[in-house]
């Protein structure tokens, strides 16, 4: 920060006696004038000790930047990594500002002020614009890039140590195909990207080595057109079409001085019998003629898991639902049974009823007769 000029006046400490404070900071290039004037009297002691604490922290303010820096910094190569360099006090003065770069072999002014940047590095170097930040921000790293960077301003400097690590490769595998058909093989960076120039791919038969595919798109002639090579960045996965039984065997993926070796077993299915290779291990196949990885195989069966889940839920609620329609139908049909039942119970009470009326009737009158029939009356 360039720090122009301060004027800061006091008037109010000694009558007509005046403390003028100039200060003027320009590119590294300091002047301070401090003058303490007065037309009538000396200087008292309260104006002298307002001087010398004026002082004191003028003096604290153009001391210049106070450096902090990390010590140990790890990236990972085709990334990015912040070297974090920062005032922890004051400004540095811009044109002391800068960064180099060493690798045990030769330093190199990596920056400077304004924006100096070594042809090496173009293009991947960013310092922070933020006042008293001083952090650099190094992208699309190499291994060639670590090593030890010295951020330096105001006289001072802080080293920071850069570890680049390549691609970390993931773990090996086993993997199965099937004859005419095709399987990719995984190989990735869990961490980082590869070097492009240490890539490749090597197969291993019967005790041969052949190297299948290398940067930037070599391929050996016995898998010509037959391969290809994820262009995601950090995945170096290999796809294998036409796949042949003499394709079975181990592939060796490299990056970064890494290998993984991915085992491939190719089976063949011929009028339903399953040959594998390599070996001569025969079994009778139940999935047809149709070559199939295992991950087709796993989705088929996903699939067939989820069909058979779908049609006993169907099943199960028409079962509930037929149940439930009997229940109901039979609850209907034995009420109205009920129902029928105490209609003719009460019609046969009813007519015993009549019956048992009648019976009394005809009672009383045959009595009524045989009492006439005893007693007749005297005329």
């Amino acid at each position: 920060m360039s720090l122009k000029k301060i004027s800061i006046s006091l008037d109010s400490f000694v009558q007509k006696q005046t403390l003028h404070i100039s200060i003027e900071r320009q590119f590294g290039s300091v002047q301070l004038n401090l003058l303490c004037l007065y037309s009538v009297g000396k200087l008292t002691l309260k104006t002298m000790l307002v001087c010398v604490w004026l002082v004191s922290s003028l003096i604290h303010m153009i001391s210049g930047c106070s450096l902090y820096a990390s010590t140990e910094v790890t990236g990972y190569t085709r990334g990015s990594v912040v070297l974090p360099c920062y005032c922890t006090e004051g400004q540095p003065t811009p044109n002391t500002a800068r960064w180099s770069f060493s690798s045990g072999v030769s330093d190199i002014t990596l920056w400077s002020y304004p924006n100096t940047v070594n042809d090496r590095f173009k293009d991947r170097v960013n310092i922070s614009d933020t006042p008293g930040n001083l952090s650099l921000s190094l992208s699309d790293l190499t291994r060639s890039d670590g090593g030890t960077y010295s951020c330096e301003a105001d006289g001072q400097h802080k080293n920071i140590r850069l570890t680049v690590k390549g691609c970390s490769l993931s773990a090996s595998t086993e993997v199965t195909g099937y004859t005419r058909g095709s399987v990719v093989l995984p190989c990735y960076c869990t961490k980082g990207q590869p070097t492009p120039t240490s890539t490749r791919w090597v197969f291993s038969s019967r005790g041969s080595d052949i190297m299948l595919w290398s940067y930037p798109n070599t391929v050996n002639d016995r898998f010509k057109d037959r391969v290809i090579i994820s262009d995601t960045p950090g995945n170096l996965s290999l796809s294998l079409s036409g796949l042949t039984r003499s394709d079975g065997g181990t592939y060796n993926c490299e990056a970064d001085g890494q290998h993984r070796n991915i085992r491939l077993t190719v089976k063949e299915i011929d009028n339903g019998v399953t040959t594998q290779s390599p070996g001569i291990t025969k079994h009778t196949s139940t999935r047809g003629s149709k070559p199939t990885s295992k991950t087709e195989i796993s989705e088929d069966l996903k699939k067939s898991i989820l069909y058979a889940t779908i049609a006993a839920v169907v099943a199960a609620v028409a079962v509930c639902g037929a149940v439930l329609f009997y229940c109901r139908f039979r609850s209907r049909k034995n009420a109205h049974v009920e129902s029928r039942e105490e209609q003719e119970m009460r019609t046969g009470e009813q007519e015993e009823e009549k019956n048992a009326d009648s019976v009394a009737y005809s009672t009383v009158v045959y009595s009524i007769k045989v009492e006439k029939y005893k007693h007749p009356k005297s005329k």
